[in-house]
């Protein structure tokens, strides 16, 4: 699985700041119809879904942008 760190900040007192990582994974989703690959961490520009964008953001009125399967018709993979 492919993971992202992204570095945040908390405020400890007014003058103090303490930076923590957090780890977002990334899954993939195949089509079980042609078996193109959705990456949540490359997402699908071009069909209009930016990086990063997780499956459960993904509209449900979404196709697989190779063989026209509906969302349901997406497995999550391992690879």
């Amino acid at each position: 699985m492919a993971a992202q760190v992204v570095l945040m900040f908390t405020l400890l007192t007014p003058k103090i700041l303490r930076w923590s990582r957090l780890s977002v994974e990334f899954k993939k989703y195949m089509c079980i119809v042609c078996g193109w690959i959705y990456d949540e961490e490359l997402g699908a520009p071009g069909e209009g879904l930016e990086a990063g964008t997780k499956w459960e953001d993904v509209p449900l009125n979404w196709t697989c942008p190779d063989c026209g399967a509906s969302k349901e018709d997406f497995e999550m993979v391992e690879i």
